[in-house]
């Protein structure tokens, strides 16, 4: 009977558009730019590693090339684009970190810097020796000859150079200003120099025709070396004066 016969119906969907659409192979440049730019965080373990993220980047452009002349017979774009941002990426990344770490290290130099200067203008010449690098060193053998001649402490050795003089002269109550950072040596991590100019003014000093306010009430400039380094039988790193010097004269280089 026809009202037993099941109408046949068109299918909703069909596979016409599934069999329309060409087969797009891979590409193999987008898949190793890939790969490279997720090896690129090797770049932090040394500079000759760099080459990863370089060779990431380069890869992955010639990729977006690549698969723009294909004209649609490659597939891969979206590798190659996340593969040249992680490479990208960690080129840019240890430059950004090292330009973060000089400026906290200077800051936190500039921070030991006044503080140590305030010792020592506030005649706290003892306090601010115990903060130098001097303090921490022994004392160094005697030669033959001089057996039998009295050797000054580096204490009093520190004590009576002239600049410490000058600046204890200056008073507790003296302005001390960071000029510029003039030198930034990270020899390794935890092994930092930071050479500083500053510039100190006894409290109120103005122009005067009396001699000895004058020479009082002019500005010293000095030379300071910092150093931040974990010392002998020490667990963390801290700052420690390396050097004081003569803002007019050739600073003391660090080694």
């Amino acid at each position: 009977m026809a009202a037993d016969r099941i109408p046949t119906l068109d299918p909703v969907f069909h596979d016409d558009a599934t069999e329309a659409v060409p087969y797009r192979s891979l590409s193999a440049s987008a898949v190793v730019g890939l790969a490279l730019g997720l090896l690129s965080p090797l770049s932090f373990g040394g500079v000759l590693l760099y080459v990863v993220p370089v060779a990431g980047a380069a890869v992955s452009l010639f990729a977006f090339r690549q698969i723009a002349k294909s004209e649609g017979s490659l597939a891969g774009r979206g590798a190659a684009a996340v593969g040249l941002f992680l490479a990208v990426a960690m080129l840019v990344a240890p430059v950004a970190r090292a330009a973060v770490i000089r400026h906290d290290r200077t800051s936190q130099a500039q921070a030991f810097g006044e503080r140590w200067l305030a010792l020592v203008t506030s005649g706290d010449v003892m306090e601010a020796f115990r903060l130098s690098v001097d303090s921490t060193r022994s004392p160094s053998p005697l030669e033959p000859h001089e057996s039998s001649t009295p050797q000054q402490s580096p204490l009093d050795k520190f004590t009576s150079m002239p600049l410490v003089k000058a600046l204890v002269a200056l008073g507790k109550d003296a302005s001390i200003r960071l000029v510029a950072t003039e030198g930034y040596d990270a020899q390794t991590f935890p092994k930092v120099f930071v050479r500083q100019h500053y510039e100190l003014k006894a409290a109120g000093s103005q122009a005067t025709t009396d001699t000895v306010n004058s020479e009082r009430s002019k500005p010293i400039h000095v030379w300071l070396t910092l150093h931040r380094a974990r010392q002998p039988n020490e667990e963390r790193s801290r700052w420690l004066t390396w050097a004081l010097d003569d803002g007019s004269k050739k600073p003391t280089d660090a080694p």
